[in-house]
């Protein structure tokens, strides 16, 4: 255990701090930039033009959102913000279930309090999950 230590130690050491680090910049600004109802929303985004470019899009966002995957359970046990960039790494991906899966996930009060409480931070509106049908929008009263 000592000589994997001396050996491996600062390698770890310093790749833990790069993905707190990047779990801080990183996920913060994509969780700024994202839409407010992009929870609520069955199909982000439009399809590329052609069937190639297309194909090439679909590979290069499952290979990033399984990163992100991997990486948010490293975190777990790592310093960093695993639960999220998990959801975030599950929300690039294609398959079947997903949106189950992230709903699941998103029922954490604590991972809804702290994805607002970024976008607050940035005078951002909060994050909709789900739509509340019983929700009215104040209405101006009239003078007579």
């Amino acid at each position: 255990m000592q000589e994997f230590l001396n050996g491996w130690g600062s390698w770890v050491l310093g790749a833990s701090v790069l993905m707190f680090l990047g779990s801080l910049g990183g996920v913060s600004c994509l969780i700024i930039r994202m839409p407010y109802d992009y929870f609520l929303k069955d199909d982000v985004g439009g399809q590329p033009a052609t069937r190639v470019r297309h194909y090439l899009w679909l590979l290069l966002r499952n290979v990033l959102g399984l990163t992100l995957v991997f990486s948010g359970i490293a975190m777990l046990i790592l310093p960093g913000q695993g639960v999220i960039v998990v959801v975030l790494g599950l929300s690039l991906m294609s398959f079947p279930g997903k949106r189950k899966v992230i709903r699941w996930i998103l029922e954490r009060k604590s991972v809804r309090k702290t994805m607002n409480w970024l976008r607050l931070k940035a005078k951002k509106p909060p994050l909709i999950f789900e739509l509340n049908l019983s929700f009215k929008e104040p209405q101006a009263e009239v003078e007579t």
